[in-house]
């Protein structure tokens, strides 16, 4: 599987993207208000699950590389994650080097990632789940169309502090009724 957009391409996570996985899971920046940074053994652990042969009732991450088209670089990881079959509901998930963060890449990531996910995997929902506190993330998702559906009062400990978790929804758009001529 590979998505295109004007200025990216994502393709399956593979082994030679170690580095990468790596280090946006060891950066602060990056881990801030997403967990606390595990051993490196345990990232690798992820690393390798998350390299598994996705499909859609896998219990896996899909996590695909996000590419500049006109680098090559790696700049981020994005995917979903099946969290319920009836109805088809998947979790959305990302992360950005920040050198690239602010350049319109999540959204624009984001968008291929939620198109393909209604209309090719035929998901019903996609949830979000962002750490209060993450401003950017959670106003890209307010973007993209996602409603906040509930907040989780210290639902989450990074840091040895438990943190509030807002839990945002995106239903299938309608289909269009055709209209005769």
């Amino acid at each position: 599987m590979e998505l295109l957009t004007s200025r990216l391409r994502l393709r399956p996570l593979n082994q030679q993207d170690w580095p990468l996985f790596q280090a946006l899971n060891q950066n602060p920046e990056v881990m801030k208000f997403v967990a606390d940074i595990q051993q490196v053994s345990e990232i690798k652990a992820n690393f390798d699950l998350r390299c598994c042969l996705w499909h859609k009732y896998s219990n896996t991450w899909l996590t695909l590389v996000i590419e500049r088209q006109d680098t090559g670089e790696p700049i981020g990881l994005h995917g979903l994650k099946t969290i319920s079959d009836t109805p088809a509901v998947a979790e959305l998930g990302f992360m950005l080097c920040p050198n690239h963060q602010g350049q319109g890449f999540a959204f624009e990531a984001s968008m291929a990632v939620i198109e393909n996910a209604f209309k090719v995997h035929h998901y019903d929902t996609l949830i979000a789940t962002v750490t209060k506190g993450n401003t950017a993330s959670e106003q890209l998702l307010y973007k993209l169309g996602f409603k906040v559906h509930q907040v989780i009062e210290r639902n989450y400990m990074i840091g040895g502090n438990l943190l509030d978790d807002i839990e945002l929804v995106l239903n299938k758009p309608a289909a269009k009724k055709r209209h005769p001529a």
